[in-house]
């Protein structure tokens, strides 16, 4: 009880040794399979939906699609997920083209995100410097343009961003 403190009606636990913190946040094996299976689950449920023509259902299941690909994306660009480096650059590249994004080109200017959050050569927040009518008329340009910006910065990848763009 004495380890704990109460502030604002929420238990905040005071910080542990980073081994203990990163056990605590290691998926279990039946967590990682339910995180890599997710997005496909629903895309697969998003086919049989759009085959079936049942467009009240496919419409939903598109959005969930998107955002359980890109929460899967989302983690294997910060290695989240405790796989090894070349099962992460597999989930990298299918997440990624699964939403119809480069895997590595993002991961570039996300690690950009990260070390100029909001600033405005943030590739991804820089955005929030912008007003409405830029955002909605150059914003898609600004994603097509994020792109060449990865290739530009990670030219190693340029090989691998370039194969998953033609995919997608």
């Amino acid at each position: 009880v004495a380890a704990f403190r109460r502030y604002s009606g929420t238990v905040v636990q005071p910080p542990q040794p980073p081994e203990i913190a990163a056990a605590a946040l290691r998926l279990s094996p039946a967590q990682l399979a339910f995180e890599l299976a997710r997005p496909w689950l629903f895309f697969g449920a998003f086919v049989v939906a759009s085959w079936a023509e049942i467009w009240w259902l496919a419409l939903p299941l598109a959005l969930a699609t998107f955002l359980a690909g890109f929460v899967q994306l989302h983690d294997a660009m910060h290695n989240a997920l405790g796989l090894s480096k070349s099962a992460n650059e597999r989930v990298l590249v299918l997440a990624g083209i699964l939403i119809l994004k480069s895997g590595h080109g993002l991961r570039v200017t996300h690690l950009r995100h990260h070390g100029r959050c909001l600033d405005a050569d943030d590739p991804e927040g820089g955005v929030v410097h912008w007003p409405l009518w830029r955002v909605m008329i150059a914003g898609p340009f600004h994603v097509l343009g994020n792109r060449g910006l990865a290739m530009r910065l990670a030219p190693r990848t340029a090989r691998d961003q370039i194969g998953e763009t033609v995919v997608n």
